[in-house]
């Protein structure tokens, strides 16, 4: 029980970083606004964050590869 709620904590702190990094892309058109960011994909995010952090940034690194 004393590791849960520092891992849902992470997992929320990441999800508002994920968030508002999307949202600044999205004010610098760099990222399609009709991709929706959701709640079911705020809780996979906050419940599998090590996970998605790994395929956040093989994404970035293969998208800053591409330009």
């Amino acid at each position: 029980m004393n590791l849960v709620f520092p891992y849902i904590i992470i997992g929320v702190f990441i999800s508002f970083l994920i968030d508002t990094l999307r949202e600044s892309l999205i004010e610098r058109e760099l990222v399609n606004e009709d991709d929706k960011w959701s709640w079911a994909e705020r809780i996979i995010v906050i419940l599998l964050w090590p996970y998605c952090v790994w395929i956040f940034i093989k994404n970035l690194l293969k998208s800053n590869n591409n330009e």
